[in-house]
């Protein structure tokens, strides 16, 4: 049998041992270094890897308990959310901060692990709250605040993705995060048909963007830039924003600058090997003076701003609409409806069927809404 003085084995050993105080450092554990045996076989240093190895699974499963978050953690968090928001990542969301019972939604019911919905309510805005309140230094000193929002935003994201990623359910410590992609194409697919764009009117159609991930990964687009073209004023654009393919508004609306741009932050994700298709709208202003009626202005995309590398041919332009000022465009008006129980009420324990709010949507006579 062979005995190996100053092996390969031998340096192997040196640095899990080294890796493994580290971890009993983080611990608060004091670790007895263990003996490197140099004149052991080939067959007892391979065992004395294995054991540091057995060791170090179990300090990464007892690293995660005290970090609060425990189980098995298969998700990426790519995009952000608020109370009102309902999209199948809400799920994942909910799974996680379900996972740590200092951030659950509830103890049982609707919210609680294994009831998690696709909604982002009131309970998840709350235990969003309280997974920022926990890693404060890591989530909200960032970004300068001192208290939990809820929103579920680009830092509570990241840090969620950590401690996410070095989860395996195996103590590997290797994570399962979606690689990021390689390439993005950008390309001009139908466009809205030119029309009139009264005072008033929002998220109007002006342009649509088909975006394409490649196969390797999913692909976060951070920010676009739009510029305002044509035969016009930017008085005639109160706002410019994101609409995803169901019409939903992505992040908030942003005014145009000096040069005729802005910048739409709120970062959206192309899932790998496949396209989506945004429209950029704009929002009218109720009044404008001197007015700017029969002018004509489109809006283009002029830049993508990704870790991709972006192919296609930009700008991409949409429909060219003429401002209006004339036209009477439908409106709503909110108010309490006639079931609304108005101020606070008590009322017994099990009791079903109760209403708790109404609301009155009544429309102008412009136009059916």
């Amino acid at each position: 049998m062979q005995v190996i003085r100053d092996s390969k084995y031998s340096r192997v050993i040196a640095v899990v041992v080294l890796f493994t105080a580290a971890i009993f450092m983080s611990l608060g554990v004091a670790l007895a270094t263990p003996r490197i045996a140099y004149g052991a076989t080939n067959d007892e240093l391979q065992a004395q890897i294995n054991d540091l190895l057995a060791t170090i699974t179990a300090l990464q499963a007892q690293l995660n308990t005290q970090s609060g978050v425990s189980g098995t953690c298969n998700y990426t968090f790519s995009s952000s959310y608020s109370q009102g928001d309902s999209a199948s990542g809400v799920v994942d969301v909910q799974k996680f901060l379900n996972m740590d019972s200092a951030t659950q939604l509830a103890a049982s019911g609707v919210g609680s692990s294994g009831s998690e919905t696709e909604y982002f309510g009131p309970l998840t805005k709350a235990a969003v709250v309280k997974f920022q309140d926990k890693y404060v230094a890591e989530v909200l000193t960032p970004v300068g605040l001192t208290a939990g929002t809820g929103y579920w935003g680009p830092s509570s994201r990241a840090h969620a993705q950590s401690l996410c990623d070095a989860m395996t359910g195996t103590g590997t410590g290797t994570g399962t995060s979606v690689p990021a992609g390689s390439g993005l194409v950008v390309s001009s697919p139908a466009q809205p048909a030119a029309q009139l764009a009264p005072l008033g009117a929002a998220r109007v159609a002006f342009t649509n963007v088909t975006f394409t991930a490649s196969a390797d990964g999913d692909v976060v687009i951070d920010s676009v830039v739009v510029q305002r073209v044509g035969v016009g004023v930017d008085g005639n654009v109160d706002g410019v924003v994101l609409l995803d393919e169901d019409g939903t508004q992505i992040g908030i609306a942003k005014t145009l600058n000096s040069t005729h741009q802005a910048t739409l932050t709120e970062d959206f994700t192309v899932k790998a090997g496949t396209s989506r298709t945004i429209t950029i709208g704009v929002n009218r202003p109720s009044t404008l003076s001197p007015s700017g009626a029969g002018e004509v202005i489109g809006i283009d995309l002029v830049a993508v701003n990704t870790s991709a590398a972006v192919s296609g041919s930009l700008p991409i332009s949409g429909a060219l609409h003429t401002m209006n000022e004339s036209l009477s465009i439908g409106s709503v008006t909110m108010s309490r409806g006639s079931t609304d129980p108005g101020a606070a009420q008590t009322k017994e324990v099990g009791l079903t069927g109760y209403t708790f709010s109404s609301i009155k949507v009544t429309a102008s006579s412009a136009e059916k809404i």
